[in-house]
């Protein structure tokens, strides 16, 4: 049987239905403890951040503040304005036939 361990996703999104199963807590955690099965992501050990760390920043079915995420997950301090989002660069391109 496997030990079940305290991760505020599981009781709030798994659980609940709300998954979409598309691996960005898995993505973004630093301590590659996220794995998924038939059911859904799961943990593997327990959570260092006690199950709320960059995996509850960065699901989309959970409410966050962009300004936090964007420290926590990308590393990045927005600055005034910010009209499109996070980003590296921005470049562009055209075929020409």
């Amino acid at each position: 049987m496997t030990e079940e361990y305290k991760w505020f996703l599981k009781d709030t999104i798994v659980d609940t239905g709300m998954c979409t199963y598309c691996g960005a807590c898995a993505a973004v955690c630093p301590y590659d403890i996220i794995e998924f099965d038939e059911n859904g992501p799961k943990l593997k050990e327990e959570c260092y951040r006690n199950g709320e760390g960059a995996c509850k920043d960065v699901c989309q079915r959970v409410i966050t503040d962009a300004s936090r995420l964007s420290m926590n997950v990308f590393n990045f301090q927005a600055k005034p304005p910010t009209t499109i989002g996070q980003y590296e660069k921005i470049v562009a391109a055209r075929a020409t036939d």
